[in-house]
């Protein structure tokens, strides 16, 4: 396997433990100070994934079902068949 390659030709099968491991293996340690915008990325996912409250209309437990009614007011808006107001 040569770098970080989704092509066919490029995959190896690999048992759980054995795919964990290399996973792992291109992780790197980030801290505050050496990378204060993945950091602070990270801290507001941590915080998303913590409250017992949704913090964003993606995160309630009914999303697909959200998502699909706003996909289809936006199609009709966008085809004149409905004010956005």
């Amino acid at each position: 396997m040569s770098g970080n390659s989704s092509a066919a030709d490029d995959l190896q099968v690999l048992c759980k433990p054995c795919h964990s491991k290399l996973t792992m293996s291109h992780f790197r340690r980030i801290t505050e100070s050496s990378n204060p915008e993945e950091w602070a990325k990270w801290k507001w996912l941590a915080k998303r994934a913590s409250v017992k409250k949704p913090m964003l209309l993606c995160d309630f437990d009914d999303w697909e079902d959200i998502s699909k009614v706003l996909l289809q007011k936006r199609q009709d808006v966008m085809n004149g068949q409905e004010s956005l107001f």
